[in-house]
């Protein structure tokens, strides 16, 4: 069965599987994989797959090995799941980035609270009477 393979995936496999590869290597490792193991996807997720149904939605998995699956919807290759999730460097690396995110949010923030009025609307919500 030929399956399309998103960039997405392509990344994932990169980062969670083979860190050494360039991408167009990622993709075509697993294009190799897919023709030598690609047997018919399967609807039950990976034992070891720790989410919940509801999230999991309409993905097949396709099981290469005993620790690495690819998500499957229709004929589309979505994303790589690996036994034991993401490295101890990823989750660093994405928490971090997840506070940085947070600190702009709250800088941002606090710029708009301190920001004056403008006298326009300043001088109206003193006590000027509002145009009818």
């Amino acid at each position: 069965m030929k399956y399309r393979i998103t960039d997405h995936a392509i990344e994932r496999y990169c980062e969670r599987v083979k860190p050494a590869l360039s991408l167009l290597k990622c993709k075509l490792e697993m294009e190799g994989l897919i023709e030598r193991f690609g047997g018919q996807p399967q609807d039950a997720p990976p034992p070891w797959l720790n989410e919940d149904p509801a999230k999991v939605g309409r993905a097949r998995y396709l099981l290469l090995t005993d620790d690495i699956a690819f998500a499957i919807v229709g004929r589309l290759v979505t994303t790589v799941l690996v036994a034991g999730g993401c490295s101890e460097e990823t989750k660093a690396y994405r928490a971090a980035k997840k506070q940085r995110a947070k600190e702009r949010k709250a800088a941002r923030r606090r710029a708009s609270e301190s920001r004056p009025l403008p006298h326009n609307l300043k001088s109206r919500i003193e006590g000027e009477s509002w145009p009818i």
